[in-house]
C-alpha cells in the first residue's frame, strides 16, 4: 500500500513539473522568443556626389546600412545586392557584404551606390523630378542566411524595401525602410 501511494505522489509531482515546463516554454515562445522583424535603416555618409561628365549625369551615394536584430538569436547572411528602382527602371545596384547580426545587436554595412546615369536620364519622369529638386526611388533587397534560435540553425531571409528621396538642393538623402524576416 505504501508503495502504491508513493508511486501516485511521484507520478503526480512528475506530471506537475512537466506541465509547468510546457507552460513556461509556451509563454516564453510567445513573449521573449517571439520572432521580430529586423529594423533596417539607410543613412547617407556625406553628400551625394552629383556631376555632369562626358557620359552624362553621374550620381554616387555613399551609404551606411544598419541592420538591427531585435531577436534573441543571431542572423548570419551572405553577400547580396540591393536594387534601386526609379519609376520602373533599375537605376542602381548596391552591393551588400555578408556578415553576422548578433542577437539583440546591430550590424553596419557601408556601401556605395553608383546610379546608371543613362537609365536615369532616359526615364520620362527624370527632367520633371530634377527640376522639382527631388528624385524619389525605391530600393529592395533580400538577405538570405541562417538564423540561430537557441541552438538550432534555420534558413531565413530578411526582406527589405526602402523609399529613398534624393534632394538636389540641399544635397541630402532621406530614406524610410520596411523589413520582414521569413523562414
Amino acid at each position: 500500500m505504501a508503495n502504491r501511494r508513493c508511486l501516485k505522489v511521484c507520478c503526480g509531482v512528475t506530471l506537475l513539473i512537466v506541465l509547468t515546463l510546457v507552460l513556461v516554454s509556451v509563454i516564453l515562445a510567445f513573449t521573449v522568443f517571439k520572432i521580430r522583424d529586423p529594423i533596417i535603416t539607410v543613412n547617407s555618409l556625406g553628400d551625394p556626389e552629383i556631376g555632369l561628365g562626358p557620359e552624362g549625369l553621374n550620381v554616387t551615394l555613399n551609404l551606411l546600412v544598419t541592420v538591427e536584430n531585435r531577436n534573441y538569436g543571431s542572423f548570419k547572411f551572405v553577400d547580396s545586392i540591393s536594387y534601386v528602382d526609379y519609376h520602373g527602371d533599375i537605376v542602381a545596384h548596391l552591393p551588400l557584404k555578408g556578415g553576422v547580426v548578433p542577437a539583440r545587436g546591430k550590424h553596419f554595412i557601408t556601401t556605395t551606390a553608383e546610379v546608371f546615369s543613362d537609365r536615369l536620364l532616359n526615364n520620362p519622369h527624370f527632367l520633371r523630378d530634377f527640376a522639382a529638386g527631388n528624385l524619389n526611388m525605391t530600393s529592395s533587397a533580400t538577405l538570405p542566411g541562417k538564423a540561430t534560435i537557441l541552438t538550432f540553425k534555420v534558413d531565413a531571409k530578411a526582406i527589405s524595401s526602402c523609399d529613398i528621396s534624393i534632394f538636389i538642393l540641399p544635397s541630402n538623402v532621406v530614406s524610410k525602410c520596411w523589413s520582414k524576416l521569413k523562414f
